[in-house]
């Protein structure tokens, strides 16, 4: 990174490893945590900036739920980020294709998300990296807040930020968007979706779903690529695609 940059990573009020119960102060207008109403989420990254004093940051990046929020947070606050970084995000509403038609992710049932979330953990040759963190944030946010988790679960289900995304590309600010090639929580379809939508080729890793926590060089060498995009940085590092 040059010098006099820096890097962070935030958690929404009362989740992850923020306190418990956190004030009434911290948490934006009509937000309930982990309620999946990315309005009030990107609203309140907003303000998060606005408090460290940054006015534009170089790179928005968010995995899974979190590609959503970011991508929902870039469209909505022009100028503010130099580029943006989609890893196996959600916001295609296509679960899958056939002769027959187009299912939506709408339709995929329950028990289909859950039979891929055991095996994208327990499947994964990095489970003692994957498991810890898993441990620390989504077992402890369904314990506490199951409505929440559950609330979250079906704005997933519905999100389609295909327009946000075509709205991005067209301001042209650089878009990359990721997927791993295991990934059966977010489909193939989606990725395919998200990244027509952004004009790009896209690109394709090794690993399932929480390919990034178990392997972080690698989704440091995507975040390192979207920076020179950004023209925050100015030497590329060679990329495998798989």
């Amino acid at each position: 990174m040059p010098t006099g940059s820096r890097s962070g990573v935030w958690e929404w009020p009362a989740a992850g490893s923020t306190p418990r119960p956190c004030p009434a102060s911290a948490v934006p207008r009509n937000f309930r945590v982990n309620s999946g109403r990315s309005l009030a989420m990107r609203a309140w990254a907003g303000r998060f900036l606005d408090a460290i004093g940054e006015s534009r940051v170089a790179l928005v990046a968010g995995h899974s739920f979190g590609g959503g929020v970011s991508t929902a947070f870039v469209h909505d606050h022009p100028g503010r980020a130099g580029s943006l970084l989609l890893a196996n995000a959600i916001g295609g509403p296509t679960w899958a294709s056939s002769p027959d038609g187009i299912r939506t992710m709408t339709q995929r049932p329950a028990w289909d998300w859950g039979r891929y979330f055991g095996t994208d953990l327990f499947h994964s040759p990095h489970l003692m990296r994957v498991l810890p963190a898993l441990l620390e944030d989504f077992i402890p946010n369904l314990m506490q807040n199951p409505l929440g988790m559950f609330r979250t679960g079906d704005f997933i289900r519905r999100a389609d930020l295909l327009m946000e995304i075509r709205a991005i590309a067209r301001r042209h600010t650089p878009v990359l968007v990721a997927w791993s090639d295991r990934d059966r929580l977010v489909p193939r379809s989606v990725f395919d979706e998200m990244r027509q939508a952004a004009g790009v080729d896209g690109v394709v890793v090794n690993g399932s779903h929480s390919w990034l926590i178990a392997d972080p060089e690698a989704f440091g060498e995507l975040a390192i690529h979207a920076l020179v995009d950004s023209g925050a940085l100015t030497v590329r590092p060679s990329l495998s695609v798989a």
